[in-house]
């Protein structure tokens, strides 16, 4: 499984993330605290994850904290890269988000949703 990091503002919900998806894809076992996006055979989890902050060494908290005061973190986890891809598009296409690809860079949800459109094949990992 491949996987990013969303970093959203306390309070921000799964339905949230969800309504820019729910177009496009069946959403499965949909929770507070997790979700299930698919098109059949591909699919994506999306979890409420609070232990992902403690995985962060000082520097990188500090990065996500001088934006975001109050952060939640969600794993987002997908079993093939181009469909990852594009659901996470959907998924974290809104200022209030970051994104942690989980190789050292952190990045704005829309610049990432921006990248990922105009360059499809962009491989971050």
């Amino acid at each position: 499984m491949n996987s990013l990091i969303f970093i959203a503002p306390q309070g921000y919900s799964i339905a949230q993330f969800t309504e820019r998806a729910r177009q496009r894809w069946a959403i499965r076992e949909e929770s507070e605290d997790h979700c299930i996006i698919e098109d059949g055979v591909r699919h994506t989890i999306l979890s409420r994850d609070s232990g992902v902050r403690n995985e962060y060494d000082d520097e990188e908290l500090a990065t996500v904290l001088a934006v975001m005061p109050r952060p939640e973190f969600f794993t987002f986890e997908f079993n093939d890269f181009d469909y990852g891809k594009e659901v996470a598009a959907e998924l974290v296409d809104d200022r209030a988000i970051m994104v942690d690809d989980d190789h050292g860079k952190i990045m704005g949800g829309a610049e990432f949703s921006n990248t990922l459109r105009e360059t499809p094949d962009w491989d971050w990992r």
